[in-house]
């Protein structure tokens, strides 16, 4: 062997020409086989073209026949973690640091090879060892503050980062990590400024711009946040996670159909968008939107099959078009994938207990509770529940949970919650919480409060300020909105039940408690003296906001047996939405129709009110004018879906909290054609039976 043939050979080698060291080497081992050096330096080519298999042959015999060189065991060490030998290139690096303690790279190989494995404490101990062997290693810092980072460390992580940054200040994936690093500390302004550096030092920095645009997000900045998503998504169209982020915050800014256009799926896409339109399908679900929200969770599930939120998503989409058993198979399939997903188990309980199927439902909100005991939705389910079924000793105790739940968002005050002890020189703020209907059947416990506290202000929804002021010894009363007078005290209209400890047999339930204008009354009365006729007044649409309208609010065309009972004249008292239904109505079903003049000059309720006083029956669903009804005395019709809302009980034709008022319940969940032909029946021996009716 010429000696100047290696010398050669690592010439080349160094130059890049693989080819012509790789020949000199294999002619220098043709004449000495055990020529160490030149096997270990063959074994390194391999490595570099991609051929860790053949390389461990050949390091192997390298370290075989001169095993003194902590270069050859790092080396070994590499193309073993090539062929997936985590063992035994863990020992190959180990022995390489026993023989040279100085060498960085077997720290730094060992401490990537670590951290691949999760082995994240053990690595940054490497990596610590091969930032003191070579100071110099802006990688070396970088890696052990991207371990530091994972092990949520981020002090030492942010530090790490500065040290490589140190080291190379243009270094782009330094800045941009320590930016999110000091994000999750919440140092938002030096965040700001590594993300603002990236891009001073790389203006087409597609990740810059994102980083920016999830920075903002984070702070609330939804319309700073949107800039930065698009001029990420400028440079770099195919950037699915500022596609991602654009989308979140496109929802948060109320755009939804922006959102929609931005996460539809693409080739490209692949599962990057599944959080984005997790969030868009629950947004849309609240507004309304239900065939949207189902149509994102069925995208996010055409992607990824096994996303459990996606399928309890598409279960509540389902089960707010009243299809239940659809919606009981989503859930089901998501406690397949997740069974100790506790919302789940709630809503699986709601939809079984609407199917009639308490025992199965009672099992699944007591599987909610134990997964998570102080679950106030499911506590508020078990309690509703119970109420339902008359049992309000527990039932009520438990509805205090619905302060501790989102969708009721009951305010903080700092007064402390009346108990029910007399205060009789002392002043008390009840408050409305909930929808119209719930603060016209509460507001009747106001004399109760009066028996025991001094001075009893009320503070309403505005729609019903005007109605109230007509009510029942109120001391005070103001619309939500207005500055809250002193008091010493304060209660949810909705929590006095429990706190007189109502039951079935003491529910205060005299009528009239409150009351229509007299002058609104005859005004009314002269107007509708020209329909001759038994007059009914119906309404069907209640507020769509609420989650279980689709088994309250029966269409306006299922009332037409009504309109075929013979000397009955129907009239609208319906407003707002549901009102464009009646102009779809067929020729033979006549309602009249008061357009939007109805309580228009007078104020919400007030016309709709003094209407009722002419009428001869009033016929709804569950609205709240159904609680107007009863609340004046009036006979009242309430027409429900076999499992309604708790406060109709169940199996009951009268209510306790309304003794003019007859509730009439559909025979299966959902059958509101059998219901109304038989309130259509009804109806027809009421007339037949009232004073003046032919014989």
């Amino acid at each position: 062997m010429n000696p100047h043939d290696l010398a050669t050979a690592r010439a080349y080698h160094e130059a890049g020409n693989l080819g012509q060291a790789e020949e000199i080497y294999r002619r220098i081992l043709a004449g000495d086989p055990r020529h160490a050096e030149a096997r270990h330096l063959l074994g390194l080519v391999e490595i570099q073209r991609g051929n860790p298999q053949a390389a461990v042959e050949h390091l192997r015999q390298a370290v075989a026949q001169d095993g003194s060189h902590a270069d050859y065991h790092n080396h070994l060490g590499v193309a073993l973690a090539g062929v997936k030998q985590w063992e035994p290139a863990i020992e190959a690096f180990r022995r390489a640091s026993e023989l040279d303690p100085r060498l960085p790279d077997a720290h730094y190989n060992l401490g990537n090879l670590l951290r691949s494995l999760g082995r994240l404490e053990e690595a940054v101990e490497q990596y610590r060892a091969a930032s003191k062997a070579n100071p110099n290693s802006p990688q070396t810092y970088y890696n052990l503050a991207n371990c530091l980072r994972d092990l949520e460390r981020f002090d030492e992580a942010a530090d790490a980062y500065r040290e490589a940054l140190r080291l190379k200040p243009d270094y782009l994936k330094a800045l941009t990590n320590l930016g999110n690093v000091l994000r999750e500390r919440r140092k938002f302004d030096e965040a700001e400024k590594c993300h603002r550096e990236a891009l001073r030092i790389q203006p087409s920095y597609a990740r810059a711009h994102h980083n920016l645009g999830s920075l903002a997000s984070v702070r609330g900045w939804f319309a700073e946040a949107e800039t930065h998503y698009r001029a990420a998504l400028q440079i770099d169209p195919n950037l699915v996670p500022a596609r991602n982020g654009l989308g979140r915050t496109l929802v948060e800014l109320g755009k939804l159909d922006e959102a929609m256009e931005v996460l539809s799926p693409t080739p490209e896409s692949g599962d990057g968008l599944i959080e984005a339109q997790i969030k868009l399908g629950e947004k849309l679900r609240v507004e309304g939107r239900i065939d949207e929200a189902a149509a994102c969770a069925r995208n996010v599930l055409q992607v990824k099959s096994d996303v459990a939120v996606a399928h309890h998503n598409l279960g509540l989409a389902l089960a707010a078009k009243g299809e239940l058993e659809e919606a009981v198979a989503s859930y089901r399939e998501a406690l397949r994938i997740q069974p100790d997903f506790a919302e789940v188990h709630s809503n699986l309980a709601v939809a079984l207990e609407y199917l009639e199927r308490p025992a199965e439902a009672a099992k699944h909100t007591e599987t909610a509770l134990r997964i998570k005991p102080n679950f106030a939705v499911a506590q508020l389910n078990r309690a509703v529940t119970r109420l339902r079924a008359g049992d309000f000793q527990q039932g009520w105790s438990g509805f205090e949970w619905r302060r501790y739940c989102r969708q009721h968002r009951l305010r903080r005050f700092q007064k402390p919650l009346w108990t029910g002890d007399p205060m009789p020189q002392q002043t008390i703020l009840l408050h409305a919480e909930q929808g119209l209907g719930d603060t016209m059947q509460f507001i009747r416990y106001v004399p109760l409060v009066k028996q025991r506290v001094g001075r009893v202000v009320v503070e309403c929804q505005k729609p019903l300020y005007k109605l109230l002021s007509r009510g029942p010894q109120v001391d005070r009363l103001i619309a939500r909105g207005q500055e809250l007078p002193e008091h010493d005290v304060q209660a949810p209209l909705m929590s006095l039940p429990a706190i007189f400890g109502t039951t079935l047999q003491t529910v205060p339930a005299e009528v009239p408690y409150l009351f229509a204008d007299e002058d609104l009354i005859e005004r009314w009365r002269q107007r509708l003296a020209d329909h001759d006729g038994f007059k009914v007044g119906i309404a069907w649409q209640g507020s769509p906001k609420y989650a279980g309208d689709v088994y309250r609010s029966p269409p306006l065309r299922h009332f037409k047996p009504l309109a075929e009972v013979e000397g009955v004249v129907l009239l609208s008292l319906q407003k707002g939405r549901g009102s464009e239904q009646l102009a779809e109505l067929p020729s033979d079903f006549p309602v009249v129709d008061f357009g939007p003049e109805l309580d228009a000059d007078s104020g919400p309720f007030m016309d709709t009110a003094a209407i009722m006083h002419n009428l001869d029956l009033i016929i709804t669903s569950d609205t709240s004018l159904a609680h107007l009804a009863g609340a004046m005395g009036l006979p009242v019709w309430v027409a429900l879906n076999r499992v309604a809302d708790w406060r109709w009980l169940q199996d009951r034709e009268d209510s306790p909290w309304y003794p003019t008022m007859r509730l009439l319940r559909s025979s299966r969940q959902g059958s509101w054609d059998g219901l109304f032909r038989r309130v259509g029946e009804e109806l027809c021996q009421m007339v037949n039976d009232s004073p003046g009716s032919s014989p």
